[in-house]
């Protein structure tokens, strides 16, 4: 089943993917499921660039990156049904449809990051972002839920370390993060007060490991 859906995703263009055991997680957050697959897009180049270089501020081309891979993870969730198993698309339609996003508190039953995390591809960055070595922050993400038989390694993926450094670039550009160097034990709360973000994607943008991408 795991080439099936790679060859799916491949299809739509999308080569970085990770399959993730959530088996032993809180029922309630995984919804009863027992693998995840996480997938992502990378932002072009030249939008980052155009970013960095004061020529664009504007954010709609990363929003429709966001609407295409929430399209994604929909199709796929319906391409697993086909095969005969149960899937669920974690995109923001289908979590707000699903109650498994609370609007008045921002938060998700299952962030995409914390999949993420679980695969070992990155880190929590000061920004309250996923980042990744190969990729900075600049990836569109989204997941889906599955009982579909895939073949895991049952060993557990060690949690990337925090490569942030002493860098607050981020703090830089907005005031709403508190500069704190993320590990497993701490809060969003302790990272940044969602409530001040204005998504002007700067803290993703301008970030260094974006910028080396």
């Amino acid at each position: 089943m795991k080439a099936v859906i790679q060859d799916f995703l491949l299809s739509h263009n999308v080569n970085i993917v990770r399959f993730v055991n959530i088996e032993g997680m809180d029922k309630v957050q995984s919804r009863g499921y027992k693998r995840a697959i996480w997938f992502a897009i990378p932002m072009s180049k030249e939008y980052i660039r155009r970013f960095n270089n004061y020529q664009c501020e504007d954010a709609e081309e990363f929003r429709k990156l966001e609407k295409e891979t929430d399209a994604i993870a929909d199709l796929l969730a319906e391409h697993i049904e086909k095969k005969g198993y149960s899937a669920c698309s974690q995109s923001e339609e289908s979590n707000t449809d699903n109650g498994a996003y609370m609007e008045n508190t921002m938060v998700s039953l299952l962030p995409h990051k914390t999949i993420a995390l679980l695969s070992g591809i990155g880190w929590i960055g000061k920004n309250n972002l996923l980042v990744t070595r190969d990729y900075g922050c600049a990836l569109s993400t989204c997941t889906v839920l599955t009982n579909a038989p895939i073949n895991i390694s049952s060993e557990k993926t060690q949690i990337h370390d925090n490569l942030c450094g002493g860098c607050t670039k981020c703090q830089e550009f907005c005031n709403c993060f508190t500069g704190r160097a993320w590990n497993t034990d701490m809060s969003r709360e302790e990272i940044m007060n969602v409530y001040d973000c204005a998504r002007c994607l700067k803290c993703l943008m301008f970030c260094p490991w974006t910028k080396k991408h």
